[in-house]
């Protein structure tokens, strides 16, 4: 099988292997400008929902690029977590959408983190205790400016530290201050990014290796972890996975399987009631 990525920043480096593991060969379609869809810097706003961006792409890769089996586009956002305050949560999704069929296959995964920066500093001396406190990948390569200022006047810095210290200088030469410092999370950029991008590509691929065992579609996979595995001292359901839900995105066909890594019972730890 072929499948054809839409991709602007260098996301097939997530995508090649966990594929090419199932047989399926990866080009990528460079051409299709992504940012049109919205950017992390601001300087275009997202309006579409990450699985309509998602699906946008694949879709003007089927039109401009026939031939493919599949076409896939990739999206990724960064959030407040609802259920845990002041923590940025971290969302990639990927869709394949079929040569011959307007229903994509999904998949999505997401995780808490700490690394994306979006802060204001008022002094060089805050600036650098930002910077070197955990030079990652997400603080090497960012976007200066000053609050409220447009996107477009945004510095767009990615050399590392010296380059990041000049900077910060140009900005503050005026005595402007304070300056906002926004990691830059295009994946060609981001390190962490592209991690959570082949976790997905993992998960995609396994779909696009099974069939559905009711019209024998490929495509077929988890949709979603299915909580209350029982607790091994009360035998109360607690949050633990106790099976997984498998389902077909083309004919609807659904499947529930026990989760045989977990075992049949779960950590007393894990439950609200042996340990509140």
């Amino acid at each position: 099988m072929k499948a054809l990525l839409i991709s602007k920043h260098q996301k097939e480096q997530s995508l090649l292997k966990p594929l090419l593991d199932v047989g399926i060969e990866l080009s990528v379609w460079h051409d299709f400008d992504t940012d049109q869809l919205g950017t992390f810097s601001g300087t275009i706003t997202r309006t579409l929902s990450p699985i309509d961006a998602a699906i946008a792409k694949a879709r003007a890769g089927r039109a401009s690029t026939p031939g493919f089996d599949w076409y896939i586009g990739s999206e990724g956002s960064f959030f407040s977590d609802p259920t845990v305050p002041f923590i940025t949560r971290h969302h990639e999704l990927l869709v394949a959408l079929p040569s011959q069929h307007e229903i994509p296959v999904v998949t999505e995964v997401s995780q808490l983190i700490s690394w994306a920066i979006d802060q204001e500093v008022s002094s060089e001396e805050a600036f650098l205790q930002l910077i070197d406190g955990d030079l990652s990948e997400g603080k090497e390569h960012a976007f200066l400016s000053l609050p409220g200022a447009p996107p477009q006047e945004r510095i767009e810095v990615a050399s590392g530290r010296e380059a990041l210290v000049k900077a910060y200088q140009q900005l503050s030469r005026n005595g402007e201050l304070p300056i906002q410092v926004m990691s830059d999370l295009r994946a060609h950029r981001s390190k962490n990014r592209r991690q959570l991008i082949e976790q997905a590509a993992q998960a995609l691929a396994a779909k696009l290796a099974t069939q559905c065992p009711n019209c024998g579609q490929k495509g077929f996979g988890i949709k979603r972890l299915l909580p209350g595995l029982p607790c091994a001292w009360c035998l109360n359901p607690t949050g633990a996975v106790r099976a997984q839900f498998w389902s077909c995105p083309f004919c609807n066909y659904q499947e529930e399987k026990s989760d045989s890594g977990s075992g049949p019972f779960a950590d007393p730890g894990m439950c609200g009631i042996c340990n509140p």
